[in-house]
């Protein structure tokens, strides 16, 4: 059984027509576009999830998986809001921070929320 990774980019205006590319262990898996997901089934084992656009990229993230798991990243541009309007924010980036001009972390499920049901004012047990 194989296990899974998925990453989820977020809708932002940079980059927005760009597609970032996915590298496990510096092998290309595959794109992201702006605001969509991507779903890998990979094998278990211990890897590093770094992510491109053109010459500039995101930090190296090591991470294992285990068989039959699923993991969930999330990745984007670290210009944001009204950076993207200033002269030197995307200069200072591409020049001096070329590893750390996209992000991917990696999330963590929120945990399941117990739900108890009343029926007549008793707990219903299933």
């Amino acid at each position: 059984m194989a296990a899974t990774i998925e990453i989820a980019r977020t809708s932002q205006w940079v980059n927005r027509i760009r597609e970032y590319v996915i590298l496990l262990s510096d092998v290309r898996l595959g794109e992201v576009k702006d605001g969509e997901k991507a779903l890998f089934e990979i094998e278990p084992g211990e890897y590093e999830l770094q992510l491109t656009i053109d010459w500039c990229g995101s930090n190296r993230l090591p991470f294992t998986i285990a068989e039959g798991e699923r993991l969930l990243f999330r990745c984007g541009c670290r210009i944001r809001g009204f950076d993207y309007f200033h002269p030197f924010t995307m200069l200072y980036y591409v020049l001096y921070k070329k590893d750390r001009y996209l992000y991917v972390v990696e999330e963590t499920p929120p945990p399941a929320r117990k739900v108890d049901i009343f029926i007549a004012g008793q707990r219903y047990e299933p």
